[in-house]
């Protein structure tokens, strides 16, 4: 017998193509094939069409029946040997969605004291083992294939804290995974693990908090747990972890607030803490050995266990995100959560791929993976069980923790109908939550018309994007190191600014980018790219740094001062640097950590922050986001040198007009007002009380003035 090779592939419902790789010396006429299941011989089967081609040769079997999942089916030729089925293109048939889409709600681990129950979706399996990691050894239980594909277990006794994975054969092919619905994990996420949450939830209560904010009455402020605690320069005990960010009275070298007490000190409403789900390439049992934003995500459901007292234990870091989370609730300040939906860290190795090859992952015609991401995939957001995974895990983390808000990492690679689904279920479960991310458009694999991206806002009503727009009209492009913006220099943006001011809702020198301002997200750096200081020291190389840190709180004015939503990132407030570095994603606490020694230096701007956000809370018609609105509230007046004057007819709801002064100049400039005008803002912060009139003034360089009109008796 000659020697061959072949294969044999599920093409449709009902037709198995097999190739054989061998030049056939005799007639194939007589070629039959055995049809086996579950290793039993259950049909003969000639073929119905037969081609060959450069000593490949074709054949096309029909079966009896549809195929029927769940078995292990191979093809049996005489004289040749025996082959599985491989069934992997069944993700592509017309019906596959319709025939395999579960819409229920007890997938992962469902804990009681009793019993676990334990279900996984994994619909073109022929056989899922569950593996239960006991102290005394372990243990494998068969899995029961129901409804849909998907595979349940139940296990009596109490399994808190206990150790578990699967093991999924597709196609004769057996991987050993953990749960893509695991909540707990053990350390470095070796396992998944079965956690008692109604416990933690009874330990841990949420807190009513008074946080009935609409988005545009927020400040934002961007942070990341192990950047905000790990200085030197505090008495933090706990650095680099949860619950380092909840210790209380807290101070710096110089007696100054920090952590917590420092975020309550700048009024800020919400942070934005940078991924806390399961990421790769932190060691649990000694996170000072590498470093790493999070970006590196490998679970949607479970806690990073670096930031962890006891990475150990899975339910320790559940319940520490939980206190975390209601601990600045009791404070007042709400939780998003930066979560990474568009790509997983290494597809190859996912557990999405070994549950069901193909599937999670968006691939061209060709069968290759997108990376739009960068990170080498981009995930299928716009298949139905994919959807269902990324809304399923959203719903979680606010009803288990009760999170205030997402910010999505590259949203413009998820597709508007997830997106909008997104919002439409959580706000059933919390009706004022926070919903923006980053809207670039990037090539993936939908259409650029279906893509979340920021081109596309005006299909996504109350999901917000970052305003590249706003950032480099006020500084400069973020990509070109030495380019100036209106705070640095170049005054050719004055009506740029002003349409920033506006939060792009209107036709103004720019075409209007959102439905409403509360879709814009307004900011000049966040933890990618350079810093402002950074990004100041190339543009106004000449400049010393006095001048440099007043064009940063003049930047933050601007910010705190437009309609839409002010972004802040730690450390901008005082002008921190990363070293003229941009992407320092894995350079360490050097590059990336909240200098509290710097905040003791320059309190001051910290201070001034808090005055601005102080006045942005008590100031009424910025809440604005009706662009019909928002067009008639100011009149803009141009001036000399760049500035502008902005005036009100209502600035506080109770008739009183006002006007803003804005310099962007190194000079001063003579302002005369038609009337006495009370000083509320300056360059020096707040006036505190302090009654100043004035008709004329000379301003300050690099400020912005506020001004109520004097009112009769």
């Amino acid at each position: 017998m000659e020697q061959s090779y072949y294969c044999a592939k599920l093409s449709k419902i009902n037709i198995i193509t097999v190739m054989i790789f061998t030049n056939l010396s005799r007639s194939s006429d007589d070629i039959y094939f055995l049809l086996v299941k579950d290793y039993k011989i259950i049909d003969k089967l000639k073929p119905i069409k037969q081609t060959s081609f450069n000593n490949v040769n074709f054949f096309e079997l029909k079966l009896r029946d549809n195929f029927n999942f769940g078995h292990f089916y191979e093809l049996f030729i005489p004289n040749f040997g025996s082959v599985p089925v491989d069934v992997s293109d069944a993700i592509y048939f017309e019906n596959f969605n319709n025939d395999f889409y579960y819409d229920g709600d007890d997938l992962g681990a469902t804990y009681s004291k009793e019993e676990t129950k334990f279900a996984i979706w994994a619909p073109l399996a022929c056989h899922v083992s569950l593996l239960i990691y006991y102290k005394s050894g372990l243990l494998t239980y068969d899995m029961q294939r129901t409804d849909k594909g998907v595979y349940r277990a139940t296990v009596k006794g109490n399994l808190n804290n206990v150790p578990y994975q699967y093991v999924v054969t597709n196609s004769s092919v057996s991987r050993r995974i953990n749960d893509p619905y695991g909540k707990g994990v053990t350390l470095n996420s070796k396992q998944s693990a079965v956690v008692d949450l109604e416990k933690i939830k009874q330990e841990v209560p949420n807190i009513n908090s008074n946080l009935n904010k609409t988005i545009t009455e927020s400040t934002i402020y961007e942070l990341n747990i192990r950047d905000f605690t790990i200085d030197s320069n505090t008495n933090i005990k706990n650095k680099g972890k949860y619950l380092g960010l909840i210790e209380e009275k807290r101070k710096t070298k110089n007696n100054n607030p920090a952590g917590l007490d420092y975020l309550k000190f700048l009024n800020i409403s919400h942070v934005q803490l940078l991924p806390v789900l399961d990421f790769a390439n932190v060691d649990d049992s000694n996170p000072n050995k590498s470093y790493n934003w999070g970006y590196d995500v490998t679970s949607y459901f479970s806690l990073e266990g670096s930031y962890s007292l006891k990475p150990d234990v899975p339910s320790e870091r559940i319940k520490e995100f939980k206190q975390l989370v209601a601990t600045l609730h009791k404070n007042n300040i709400g939780v998003i959560l930066d979560v990474v939906y568009n790509h997983i860290f290494s597809y190859e190795s996912s557990d999405f791929e070994k549950i069901l090859p193909g599937y999670y992952f968006r691939k061209n015609n060709q069968g290759r993976i997108y990376n739009g991401s960068g990170c080498g995939n981009d995930i299928a957001s716009e298949k139905p069980m994919v959807r269902k995974l990324i809304v399923d895990s959203l719903c979680y983390l606010v009803s288990m923790f009760d999170i205030d808000g997402f910010r999505f990492d590259l949203l413009g690679l998820l597709d508007i109908d997830t997106i909008n689904l997104i919002k439409e279920k959580l706000n059933k479960i919390k009706p004022n939550i926070f919903l923006y991310g980053e809207g670039w458009s990037i090539p993936t694999g939908i259409p650029a018309n279906n893509q979340a991206s920021i081109a596309n806002s005006f299909k996504m009503p109350g999901i917000g994007f970052f305003n590249d727009s706003f950032r480099d009209i006020l500084k400069g492009s973020t990509f070109d190191a030495a380019g100036k913006g209106y705070i640095n220099g170049d005054y050719s943006y004055v009506d740029g600014m002003y349409f920033a001011l506006l939060g792009s809702i209107t036709d103004y020198t720019f075409p209007r980018r959102f439905l409403s301002a509360d879709q814009s997200i307004n900011y000049a750096e966040c933890h990618d790219n350079a810093t402002l200081y950074d990004k100041l020291l190339l543009s106004n190389s000449e400049e010393d740094e006095e001048l440099r840190l007043d064009r940063i709180k003049f930047a933050n004015s601007l910010i705190l001062f437009s309609f839409g939503v002010p972004f802040i990132h730690m450390g901008q407030e005082i002008g921190l640097s990363k070293k003229l570095q941009d992407n320092t994603y894995n350079m360490g606490d050097e590059y990336n950590k909240m200098d509290y020694k710097i905040l003791d230096k320059r309190f001051s701007m910290a201070k001034y922050l808090q005055d601005l956000i102080t006045l942005r809370n008590k100031t009424s018609f910025l809440k604005e986001i009706d662009p019909k609105v928002i067009s008639n509230i100011y009149k803009f007046k141009k001036g000399e040198n760049g500035s502008f004057a902005l005036y009100l007819n209502d600035i506080d709801n109770e008739g009183h007009q006002g006007v803003i002064l804005v310099n962007p100049s190194d000079k001063l400039i003579y302002f005369e007002l038609d009337d006495y005008y009370k000083i509320v803002f300056s360059k020096g912060g707040l006036s505190h009380g302090r009654d100043i009139y004035v008709k004329n003034l000379t301003q300050s360089s690099l400020s912005i003035v506020w001004l109520i009109k004097k009112q009769e008796d």
